[in-house]
């Protein structure tokens, strides 16, 4: 999971174009889904289309909510699958063997492994993006916080991942609860050096020189790593012909739209 903060024009949206083209262009939708929320209805526009993605570019807050929901439901639906077949995480899943189904060993569900017929031989990768967790932080509370905290505790195992971006790096808006659940975080420029230390534990990203100029911060088992890097710029004639390829490699594939009440 991976918080990436910073004000206007610094860098953040461009870093998100990046991550989903360089992913979309590596990766078929049968290995990799998304899941995109954009508030701003501006800066997904692109991806309307997308192949890979699972919806429609989510632009409602309520949308966004049973998009949420709908991903935890998923995660627990996997890890149940997963302990069926005797595996531990996405990757184990994905590769097993066949002859792991032919054992018939009994699993903790009761089931043996070669009566799981209606289990799929492959699940893809989800990435969930949120272009401003803020907004939602704000306007929801624990009715939002709660769900997300537990999709990022549980989802990675299942293979579903959270990339947020916010302008406002706030405690009242970022509670240091779910700030934790980020092992990865990106600070572009920041306002104040409050903003920097909350999200990188640095002071140093309120003096980054421009665009792109951004610290990552991570988490490594018992360690911190921090790590001054350029982001890679993407402009949007690369983004509409990346999506354009996906359209035509994969022209049976689309998004479907969030209805609530239904996903």
């Amino acid at each position: 999971h991976l918080l990436i903060g910073g004000v206007g024009m610094s860098g953040n949206s461009n870093f998100l174009n990046s991550l989903i083209c360089g992913l979309v262009r590596q990766r078929s939708p049968d290995d990799v889904r998304f899941v995109l929320f954009d508030p701003k209805c501006v800066e997904f526009t692109d991806y309307y289309n997308l192949p890979h993605a699972a919806f429609q570019v989510i632009t409602d807050d309520a949308q966004c909510m049973y998009a949420l929901l709908s991903l935890v439901r998923e995660t627990d639906r996997r890890l149940k699958i997963f302990a069926r077949v005797l595996c531990h995480r996405i990757d184990d899943f994905n590769k097993r063997k066949s002859e792991t189904e032919e054992d018939g060993v009994p699993d903790i569900w009761g089931f043996k492994a070669d009566e799981s017929a209606d289990i799929q031989d492959t699940v893809p990768y989800i990435v969930f993006v949120i272009d401003e967790v803020a907004e939602l932080v704000s306007r929801f509370g624990n009715d939002f916080i709660a769900p997300f905290k537990e999709l990022m505790s549980k989802g990675r195992a299942a293979g579903i991942h959270v990339v947020t971006a916010t302008g406002s790096v706030y405690e009242q808006t970022l509670p240091p609860p779910l700030m934790e659940c980020f092992q990865s975080r990106i600070a572009f420029k920041t306002h104040t050096q409050a903003e920097s230390l909350l999200l990188v534990n640095s002071p140093d990203a309120d003096i980054l020189s421009g665009p792109g100029d951004m610290l990552l911060y991570r988490q490594l088992g018992m360690r911190t790593d921090l790590v001054r890097m350029q982001s890679a710029w993407i402009s949007p004639v690369d983004v509409e012909s990346v999506v354009d390829e996906a359209g035509k490699k994969y022209p049976d594939v689309h998004p479907v739209e969030v209805v609530p009440g239904v996903v």
